[in-house]
């Protein structure tokens, strides 16, 4: 990196200013990133599509269009393709997406902790610099041949499921939530 001619406090001088450009460049992605709601938490992918459920402390990415199953489960939570988008762009209404229950740990890019949400609790979906929010309606558990969940429905809502018990594949957790 540096040439053996340099001196050592040109060396340190070179290197501050490289820390003092990167903190810059930092600061300046947190605050363009506050500017979309001051409210949620720094981001920690780049991406335009978050879900966030802050009660059980899940940030993940939401990955649209993607028809590899595998591969969209394992960077985070899955919209289904042919359901809705936040927007509603499609008139489609139910925007459902899937995510493991874990991946070899708990964490914020599972739905490991699903089963603790409750009527009433906040869902934010960061979709393209735009902010929707979602309170919790609903949860129940079904069978997996149950494909009545991935339904258009006649409003707007939000529908997230995952395996259940915790560690199988028996059932599927289905909890649904509505726009506020």
């Amino acid at each position: 990196l540096f040439r053996s001619s340099t001196s050592p406090s040109a060396q340190e001088q070179v290197l501050g200013e490289v820390v003092e450009q990167e903190a810059q460049d930092l600061l300046s992605f947190e605050l363009e990133e506050s500017e979309i709601d001051p409210e949620l938490p720094p981001r920690i992918f780049d991406s335009p599509y978050r879900l966030i459920i802050p009660k059980i402390g899940v940030d993940m990415e939401i990955i649209p269009n993607e028809k590899n199953e595998k591969l969209a489960l394992k960077r985070g939570g899955w919209l289904i393709p042919g359901t809705a988008d936040p927007t509603n762009a499609n008139g489609y209404n139910n925007m459902v997406i899937a995510a493991h229950r874990y991946q070899y740990t708990s964490g914020p890019n599972t739905f490991f902790d699903l089963d603790l949400l409750e009527n009433g609790d906040e869902v934010i979906i960061e979709w393209e610099e735009q902010i929707f929010r979602y309170l919790i309606e609903k949860s129940e558990v079904v069978e997996p041949s149950e494909v009545s969940v991935l339904a258009k429905t006649s409003q707007p809502q939000l529908t997230l499921f995952t395996c259940t018990p915790k560690f199988t594949t028996k059932q599927r957790l289905i909890v649904t939530a509505k726009p506020i």
